[in-house]
């Protein structure tokens, strides 16, 4: 090998090692931006007011609740906007809640804990809510 044809392996070799360079530094800062950000929720133990439908019409044993909070609050929490808000499906409701009529103050938990529901598309879409926490309103005790 000649000085001449080293000079242009080290040139290729640098072109390439640029480009490297280039490529981990763009993906090192792609992560860095998703890592980095977190995603807006509610406040910690926000309380909303629901009352309790009854037995949906097609997803099995879950019940559709209703919201009498504002509609962006609501939203804002349960990651998506809903076609059918402010009437959800709720999950983890207790036993003793599933009563048609029943007004609750609810909490919710963390949205992404939502299951999978086979429903049978018979009825409309209703979006689905997990609730952490849930008691009877004060007037109907």
């Amino acid at each position: 090998m000649n000085v001449d044809s080293l000079s242009r392996l080290y040139e290729k070799l640098f072109n390439m090692n640029k480009y490297f360079i280039y490529f981990i530094s763009i993906v090192f800062l792609f992560s860095a931006c998703t890592l980095g950000c977190e995603k807006e929720g509610q406040e910690e133990d926000e309380i909303f007011h629901v009352e309790v439908l009854g037995e949906g019409p097609d997803c099995g044993s879950l019940y559709l609740v209703k919201f009498f909070d504002d509609e962006e609050k609501v939203v804002g929490v349960t990651l998506n906007t809903n076609v059918f808000s402010p009437l959800y499906y709720a999950q983890n409701l207790k036993d003793e809640h599933k009563v048609s009529g029943l007004k609750l103050r609810i909490t919710l938990g963390n949205q992404e804990k939502i299951e999978s529901v086979a429903c049978t598309s018979w009825g409309p879409a209703y979006d689905h809510i997990y609730i952490e926490d849930s008691e009877i309103e004060s007037d109907q005790e």
